[in-house]
């Protein structure tokens, strides 16, 4: 679901609105009409599809170029987006894991000190470290002081594991966010749905058995089941969208639909390095942000850490370097057309289009097949012959 064409319109704040009531399918829609409505006024020459061609392009113009219109969201609460900027290739020992903890936590407490000490939602990011909550005792009494410490609560990233085979007590990893209240317990999780293919499964992968080296270096994550929220500030609930799932428009309103005041996306983009699959990956986040009304906090490794306002603005915030970044967000429980009914623009266009295909077929087989009248026989006699 990488980037489709309505990705393009989130920057015309006005006309990236209509997101709100089609996903953004609509908009993908109107770029693809748009420029076919150009391919089909020079194929068939006609003036009258120009102007009204021309009518529409200075109505897109005058929409897009109205985004200061578009009114701005209060914010009015407190985040702090934890950018951790750990390298992917770094050996973990005992003592380095120790000193980065104390690193966080001394950053953690310092800015909220620097901001009147005001709770508010503590965001790690998707990282390269080893973080088993369930598994490691000492990980668990450092997250709960840290949210004791400032009556905040916490969502955190790491590896979760499930029993995959009753009886043999064999389990499979799951990459999944914890949700931690203010009194340092743990009070829901939400494992990720939307695996990356080929980076932490393999699909089908009976169907690759002749690629034992390539499955081999591919983890064997299994998906969660379950859209839970997670517990956010001034008893608000919070939907835990882990890294690229933010590219999935139907999970991201699903879970909204189900109560969430405010989205956070985890995620680790070191992975894609310097390239524009970083801006990309914020570009859609944004959108999701749009089509569903709500502020969206955006935690990641090494950057584009960001926050953005249920009308798509952004903030940014410096990229590779380890830092905790205080963000302002707000609470919104209002549904979007797009929200309650979700990709109702999409499955109406393949129905369409599939009734087209189907009327087309059903008229071919049922038109009269007309058989050319053959030419007499020449009838010979005289000097020539006649018809």
């Amino acid at each position: 679901p990488w980037l489709f064409l309505g990705y393009a319109t989130t920057d015309h704040l006005l006309l990236a609105k209509l997101a709100s009531f089609t996903g953004v399918y609509g908009l993908s829609f109107l770029v693809a009409a748009f420029n076919a409505g150009i391919f089909l006024v020079i194929r068939h020459q006609r003036r009258d599809w120009g102007r009204n061609l021309a009518v529409a392009f200075f109505a897109l113009a005058a929409i897009s170029i109205g985004g200061a219109t578009v009114g701005r969201d209060r914010p009015t609460e407190e985040a702090y987006l934890l950018q951790t900027a750990i390298p992917l290739d770094l050996e973990w020992t005992p003592q380095l894991l120790d000193q980065f903890e104390r690193e966080m936590q001394t950053k953690v407490i310092a800015r909220f000190a620097r901001n009147g000490s005001r709770p508010g939602l503590i965001v790690w990011p998707e990282a390269p470290a080893p973080f088993y909550y369930h598994e490691d005792g000492a990980l668990r009494a450092y997250l709960a002081k840290m949210s004791r410490d400032t009556d905040s609560p916490m969502v955190m990233s790491g590896i979760a594991y499930q029993i995959t085979k009753e009886g043999r007590g064999e389990q499979s990893p799951l990459n999944s966010a914890f949700g931690i209240g203010a009194d340092g317990a743990l009070h829901a999780q939400y494992d990720k749905i939307e695996l990356v293919p080929f980076g932490e499964h393999v699909p089908y992968a009976s169907l690759f058995f002749f690629a034992g080296k390539l499955t081999a270096e591919v983890g064997d994550f299994v998906p969660g089941q379950r859209y839970e929220l997670l517990p956010g500030a001034s008893g608000s609930r919070v939907a835990a969208v882990i890294c690229y799932e933010a590219a999935f428009p139907e999970l991201v309103r699903e879970l909204t639909k189900r109560g969430a005041n405010v989205i956070v996306n985890v995620s680790n983009d070191g992975w894609f390095g310097d390239s524009p699959a970083r801006r990309q990956h914020l570009l859609m986040a944004r959108m999701r942000a749009i089509e569903n009304d709500r502020w969206l906090l955006r935690a990641t490794n090494d950057g584009l850490t960001a926050s953005i306002s249920p009308q798509g603005r952004v903030e940014t915030y410096p990229a590779m370097v380890r830092e905790v970044f205080a963000a302002r967000y707000g609470l919104k429980s209002s549904q979007t057309f797009y929200t309650t009914w979700g990709d109702w623009f999409a499955l109406l266009c393949v129905a369409l289009a599939a009734g087209l295909v189907l009327t087309s077929q059903v008229a071919q087989a049922f038109r009269p097949v007309l058989v050319p009248l053959s030419e007499p026989p020449a009838v010979a006699g005289g000097s020539g012959a006649s018809k």
